[in-house]
């Protein structure tokens, strides 16, 4: 064989043909049986004929491959259900998952933290996790199982049978931090309500501008002190969150409301 594939390149060479269109001819005939040698097994792949690769030959073919569907465990879908009801909306701390068939949970509470308005504030309410109280008229006179201090104006009741709310007759104060505390209830189940407390405050008074500004320089000496809050004050309150100091110590001053004039300067 040795010495055909020799004859060979010879008599090429005497035709005139380069080493390189040699080579080239070579790769292209070994180019081609490579090919011609795949080609069977794409063939028998697009038929799905293969036994090892049944998904792939579907494909190939235009099909869709089959998901393999896999059982869910016994039990899980119940057990997370469980272990969600066994926790604390309040704390996000997770209860026994066996004590929580027979325990009530807190599931909401409002208001909390930082209120935006005390206009949007006009009831307190608590919810649990299931019903608690029988539906009923609510009747007038009955302790509230809600207590708000600073004491506040108005009336507790059952607004569902797993909502207790407390109605406000008067409106929230500013700037002020309010303690709840729900006293607890025996549901008409046996089961026992814990006490919830927490708080929330209302928006806190600040100062949007003054008359004149900080590091204001040049001022006359009979320059008059204005200053906008964000809330309406009680100058009585007010006045012993104020001190004007200087170099030579405190200056006694007087508070009074701003006239119409003065409050356009600001």
């Amino acid at each position: 064989m040795g010495r055909g594939y020799f004859w060979m390149l010879i008599k090429l060479k005497e035709q005139g043909y380069t080493m390189k269109r040699v080579l080239s001819s070579v790769c292209l005939v070994v180019f081609i049986g490579i090919l011609l040698a795949i080609f069977p097994v794409c063939s028998k792949l697009d038929r799905g004929n293969d036994p090892k690769l049944p998904q792939a030959a579907g494909l190939l073919a235009g099909g869709a491959a089959q998901p393999v569907e896999q059982a869910a465990p016994a039990g899980d879908t119940s057990q997370k259900w469980q272990k969600m009801l066994a926790t604390d909306m309040a704390t996000l701390e997770t209860g026994d998952i066996s004590k929580s068939a027979s325990t009530v949970y807190v599931v909401s509470f409002h208001p909390q933290g930082q209120t935006r308005s005390i206009d949007e504030v006009d009831e307190i309410n608590i919810t649990f996790s299931e019903p608690v109280a029988p539906l009923k008229k609510a009747e007038k006179g009955e302790p509230s199982l809600i207590e708000i201090k600073p004491a506040i104006k108005g009336e507790g009741y059952w607004k569902s049978s797993t909502t207790y709310c407390f109605r406000l007759d008067e409106k929230l104060r500013l700037s002020t931090d309010y303690a709840v505390r729900f006293k607890g209830y025996t549901a008409f189940s046996g089961k026992k309500l814990e006490e919830k407390a927490w708080t929330f405050n209302t928006p806190t008074i600040t100062i949007v501008r003054t008359v004149p500004y900080h590091n204001n320089k040049w001022q006359t000496l009979d320059q008059k002190v204005l200053v906008h809050f964000s809330q309406q004050v009680d100058i009585e309150r007010i006045k012993n969150y104020i001190i004007i100091t200087s170099d030579k110590g405190e200056h006694k001053f007087k508070l009074r409301y701003g006239t119409d004039q003065e409050r356009e300067l600001l």
